[in-house]
C-alpha cells in the first residue's frame, strides 16, 4: 500500500534533506517507485543530491497554478529509474494549501509506492500542509540541545494537526556531538521527543559529499548503511537497532 512520509525537523541544519534524499534513494534501489516532493518554498535543495538541478523548469507551484501538466513537473533522477522529484519554487512567498497537497498526494499514490515530503525547517503554513497530507512523520534531529528541544516541539505540533505514526532519526551522531547535552542516553532523548526511534545515523562526510555532488549514496560508508537500514525499516523489514549508549 502506498505511503506518504513526511521528513521534518524543528531546527535547520539537522540533515533532514540529506536523509530525505538518501532514504529515498535506497527505497528506489530496493525496487520501490519513490517520489520526493519538496515543500520548502524559496529554498530548493533536493535537486542537487538527485542531480537534476540543470533540468528543472517547473515546480510544485506550477502544478497547483495549472501552469503545466503535472507530468512536466516530475523529474527523473539519473541515479535510479524508480526515483523522481517535484521541486520547490524559489518564491519564498508561495504557500501550499492543505487541500491541494492532500489531493496531489492522494492522486500520486496510484503511481508511487512511497512519497516523501521534505518539509521546511521551523513552523509555517507549508509545514502544516505537509503534516496534514502525510501518513507518517519522521522527525530528524542532530545531537544538539536546541535541535532535540525543537524536535520535541515538532512532535507536539504533529499531534495537534494529524493522527499519524511518528518516527525519530538521530542524525550526525558521534562522540564529540554528545558532549554537553542534558541527556544520559538515546532512550532518554527518544522519551523526550515522544516518537519511536527509526535509526541513528553517524556523522559521515562520505554521505554528505555524495549528496552535495549529486552522486548516488552507497552502503560503503556508515552513514549510507544507516540510511539503507532506515529505508528497510520503512518497508517493514526487521533490521535490528544496534544503538550504542551515549
Amino acid at each position: 500500500m502506498s505511503k506518504v512520509i513526511l521528513f521534518t525537523s524543528g531546527k535547520g541544519g539537522t540533515g533532514k534533506s540529506t536523509m530525505s534524499a538518501s532514504v529515498g534513494h535506497f527505497l528506489a534501489k530496493s525496487g520501490k517507485k519513490t517520489l520526493l516532493i519538496e515543500t520548502d518554498s524559496g529554498l530548493r535543495t533536493l535537486d542537487i543530491p538527485l542531480n537534476v538541478q540543470d533540468k528543472i523548469v517547473f515546480d510544485i507551484s506550477d502544478i497547483f497554478n495549472s501552469s503545466c501538466e503535472m507530468i512536466k513537473a516530475i523529474y527523473h533522477c539519473p541515479h535510479n529509474d524508480n526515483l523522481h522529484l517535484i521541486a520547490a519554487p524559489f518564491d519564498e512567498s508561495y504557500r501550499i494549501k492543505r487541500t491541494d497537497l492532500i489531493r496531489l498526494c492522494s492522486g500520486l499514490k496510484y503511481y508511487y509506492d512511497y512519497i516523501i515530503l521534505d518539509s521546511p525547517a521551523g513552523m509555517g503554513e507549508n509545514l502544516i500542509s505537509a503534516i496534514c497530507a502525510a501518513d507518517m512523520a519522521v522527525i530528524v534531529s542532530s545531537l544538539e540541545t536546541a535541535a532535540i528541544r525543537d524536535a520535541a516541539r515538532m512532535s507536539l505540533l504533529i499531534d495537534r494537526y494529524a493522527n499519524v505514526q511518528k518516527r525519530f532519526i538521530i542524525n550526525k551522531a558521534d562522540k564529540d556531538s554528545v558532549k554537553g547535552i542534558p541527556f544520559s542516553d538515546f532512550d532518554e532523548i527518544v522519551d523526550y521527543v515522544k516518537a519511536q526511534l527509526l535509526g541513528v545515523v553517524p556523522t559521515d562526510k562520505v554521505l554528505r559529499m555524495a549528496c552535495e555532488r549529486g552522486v548516488a549514496p552507497t552502503t560503503a560508508s556508515q552513514g549510507g548503511q544507516a540510511a539503507m537500514n532506515i529505508a528497510m525499516r520503512l518497508m517493514g523489514n526487521s533490521v535490528p537497532l544496534l544503538v550504542d549508549r551515549l
